[in-house]
């Protein structure tokens, strides 16, 4: 594994300082060394609550024409995004709609 630069201020001097566990991943955490901050990788999914293939899969039931609603009754009531129910592309993704997503491929 490449060790990564530093998101705070692009800096390659980082090291290995220990792993972050959570309830749904285990990730590798660095250390900075010009500025003293620690960060995980950005992987695509910072700062998630809900395990990436969760996510994924709602995404994908939602572009195979399914509402956000029933991507929610699908996943058996986990409402990914939060208290306020299926939030998609706020952070993980910029979707396009619907109505101009067959304009675009």
């Amino acid at each position: 594994m490449k060790a990564p630069t530093c998101r705070f201020c692009g800096s390659a001097n980082v090291i290995k300082a220990g792993k972050r566990y959570n309830l749904n991943s285990t990730k590798q955490r660095w250390k900075c060394k010009a500025c003293g901050k620690r960060s995980v990788e950005d992987d695509g999914f910072l700062h998630l609550w809900y395990d990436k293939w969760s996510v994924t899969e709602g995404i994908d039931l939602y572009h195979e024409g399914l509402s956000t609603r029933k991507v929610e009754r699908h996943s058996g009531g986990t409402t990914i995004g939060g208290p306020h129910g299926p939030q998609f592309g706020g952070g993980y993704t910029d979707l396009p709609n619907r109505s101009n997503a067959s304009s675009l491929g």
